[in-house]
C-alpha cells in the first residue's frame, strides 16, 4: 500500500498521469486515498431509452457495491426527465381536471352537466394524446404543455 502510493504521488501523478491529478483525494500527508473518481464512456447510447437505461443500471451498481460511490454524467439530466415524465404528466393532467371539475361543479347548476363537462375533457385530452402517438411525437416538455393548454381550451369550449 506504501509504495503504491509513493509511486502514484512521486512518479505517476507528477509526469503522465498530470490530468488524473484531481480525481484522486489524498488524506493528510499522502498517506491514504480518501476519494477518487473514474470515467466511464458508454458504447451505443444512440437513442433517450438506451440512456434511461444506461442510467438506471448505473445507479442501481453504486447503490448496491459496498464501496460507497455515485453514478453522475452531465447527460442524466436528460435520462431523469425521461424517466419521470409520464408519471409526472399523469398526476399533472389528473389534478388539472379535478380542479376543472370542481370549478365546473361550482359554476354549473346541473350536476349532471358537469359530469358530462368533464367526460368531454377527458375525451378530448385522450384523442389529444392519441393523435400524438398516430403522429410519432414522443412525450417531452412541450407535449406536456400542449396537454395541459388543451385542458384549459376544453373547458373554455364548453363554458362557453
Amino acid at each position: 500500500k506504501t509504495a503504491f502510493l509513493q509511486i502514484l504521488t512521486g512518479q505517476f501523478l507528477p509526469t503522465f498521469g498530470r490530468q488524473y491529478y484531481g480525481s484522486v483525494k489524498f488524506a493528510d500527508n499522502n498517506t491514504n486515498i480518501t476519494a477518487s473518481r473514474f470515467f466511464v464512456i458508454p458504447k451505443d447510447v444512440s437513442t433517450s431509452e438506451r440512456a434511461k437505461l444506461m442510467m438506471i443500471e448505473a445507479r442501481s451498481i453504486a447503490e448496491r457495491e459496498p464501496v460507497r460511490m455515485t453514478a453522475y454524467s452531465f447527460d442524466f439530466f436528460l435520462s431523469d426527465q425521461v424517466v419521470v415524465i409520464l408519471p409526472s404528466t399523469l398526476q399533472t393532467v389528473g389534478i388539472a381536471v379535478a380542479i376543472m371539475f370542481v370549478v365546473c361543479f361550482l359554476l354549473i347548476p346541473h350536476c349532471v352537466a358537469t359530469f358530462f363537462v368533464t367526460f368531454a375533457m377527458v375525451s378530448i385530452n385522450v384523442g389529444l394524446v392519441g393523435y400524438m402517438t398516430l403522429w410519432g411525437l414522443s412525450l417531452d416538455i412541450v407535449s406536456v404543455l400542449a396537454i395541459l393548454m388543451c385542458i384549459g381550451f376544453s373547458v373554455d369550449f364548453f363554458a362557453h
